[in-house]
């Protein structure tokens, strides 16, 4: 069996690199079928990897990567594999969740894997930390301007659960920081309104806290 990754908030790709390992050992395999990320030097480093990792003829030139002084030298991909590099970047989008025009763009993909997959999908990601880490809220205090109920990272778990509601996995994975249990905006505790939209979202599911 193949299960079909969604990554969201993928940062440079860590909780994705664990899911592409563990998929390599384990009878369930993990196939990485969507990263989605904001950040332009992340979207690099998941596009370089995702390259590297993928099945297909085109794998003999990965030779061509070499090193030098540190610096990673590639061929232009879009040139010397361009089947390949239209498929890494039809994997690994980058898109700022939440923003303008987003869920337009990501449902047609979210679909097209529901229906591939058949219901073995796996939803990851982890949503933005700087407004729930004990150093990020340390900092965010030292701003004269700073009004908490106004930071949208505050709520952007809520473009976590909606797509979680699109995709419906059979299994899914919000990780985040050990400060989310203590943050507070609006007077209520942001871990337990995630508890709260997760309950009235993910209905069949057994929803466990790790720390």
């Amino acid at each position: 069996m193949v299960f079909e990754v969604v990554d969201l908030f993928s940062g440079p790709g860590g909780l994705s690199e664990g899911f592409r390992a563990a998929g390599q050992t384990s009878r369930a395999k993990a196939k990485i079928s969507l990263s989605v990320e904001m950040n332009e030097w992340a979207v690099q480093t998941l596009r370089q990897r995702a390259f590297q990792t993928m099945e297909g003829p085109d794998a003999q030139l990965l030779e061509k990567i070499s090193l030098v002084a540190g610096m990673v030298e590639t061929p232009d991909w879009s040139e010397t594999a361009p089947a390949r590099w239209k498929k890494t970047r039809q994997e690994v989008v980058q898109l700022e969740l939440g923003g303008e025009n987003a869920w337009e763009t990501i449902t047609p993909k979210l679909g097209a894997i529901r229906e591939r997959a058949n219901g073995n999908t796996i939803l990851i990601g982890g949503p933005p930390c700087q407004a729930y880490s004990l150093v990020g809220r340390a900092r965010n205090r030292g701003k004269a301007c700073y009004i908490p109920e106004d930071d949208h990272r505050h709520y952007l778990y809520r473009e976590y659960v909606r797509i979680l509601a699109e995709l419906r996995p059979a299994a899914f994975i919000m990780e985040n920081v050990k400060g989310i249990l203590s943050s507070h905006v609006n007077g209520g505790g942001i871990f337990q309104r995630i508890l709260d939209d997760l309950s009235g979202t993910a209905d069949g599911y057994v929803l466990v806290p790790l720390t």
